[in-house]
C-alpha cells in the first residue's frame, strides 16, 4: 500500500502533538523549562535536517554531472561504432555484390570470394562490436565507482555534520550550566 506525502505529514504532525502532550504531562520540568528545551532541540534538528540537505544537494548535483557525462560517452561510442558499421557496409557491400554475381555466372572462384569476404566483413563486425561492448563495460563500471566514492564522501561529509553539530550543543550546554552556576553563586551573594 502506497502512502501519500499528505497522509505522512499528516501522521507525523499528530505523532508529534502526542509526543509533546505526553511530554507535557510526563516532565519533571516546568512547562517553561519544557517549552525552551522543546525549542532548542528543534532548532538543532532544522539546523542539522539543513545540514544534510546541503550535503545531499550537493552530492546529487555531482552525480548529475557524472551521469550526464557518462550518457555522453555511451552515446559518442555508439556514434562511433555506427560511424564505422556504415563506413565497412559501404566497403564490404560492392565486394559482396560483385561476388554474388559471380556467382550468378557460375564462377566457383567466386564462391569462395564470397565466402572469404563474408567472413572478413563478420570479423569486422564482430570486432566493431567487442569495441563498443569493451567502451560500454568501462563506462558503466566508471559511473559505479565514481557513484560509491560520491556515496562514501556524502556519509562521511553527514557524520561530520552530525559531530559538528553535537559539538556545538556541547558547547551551548556548558554555556547554560556554566551561566546557571554564576546566577546560583550570585543569588547566595545577595
Amino acid at each position: 500500500m502506497k502512502m501519500s506525502k499528505g497522509t505522512f505529514w499528516l501522521g507525523a504532525v499528530i505523532g508529534g502533538a502526542a509526543a509533546y502532550a505526553a511530554a507535557m504531562l510526563y516532565a519533571p520540568k516546568s512547562g517553561q523549562e519544557l517549552q525552551e528545551e522543546l525549542r532548542e532541540k528543534a532548532d538543532y534538528t532544522k539546523e542539522t535536517s539543513k545540514d544534510y540537505y546541503d550535503i545531499v544537494k550537493t552530492k546529487s548535483g555531482d552525480i548529475k554531472a557524472m551521469l550526464q557525462d557518462a550518457s555522453h560517452d555511451v552515446s559518442t561510442s555508439f556514434k562511433e561504432a555506427s560511424q564505422k558499421i556504415s563506413g565497412q557496409a559501404k566497403v564490404d557491400g560492392p565486394i559482396l555484390k560483385d561476388n554474388l554475381k559471380g556467382l550468378t555466372k557460375k564462377n566457383s572462384m567466386s564462391k569462395e570470394l564470397l565466402k572469404a569476404n563474408l567472413k572478413a566483413a563478420t570479423h569486422d563486425l564482430k570486432q566493431t562490436t567487442t569495441e563498443l561492448k569493451t567502451d560500454l563495460t568501462e563506462t558503466g563500471s566508471a559511473v559505479k565507482n565514481v557513484a560509491g566514492e560520491l556515496a562514501k564522501q556524502s556519509k562521511q561529509e553527514m557524520n561530520e555534520a552530525k559531530i559538528e553539530r553535537q559539538g556545538e550543543r556541547e558547547y551551548e550546554l556548558y554555556q547554560d550550566a556554566f551561566q546557571e552556576e554564576l546566577d546560583l553563586e550570585n543569588s547566595f551573594k545577595n
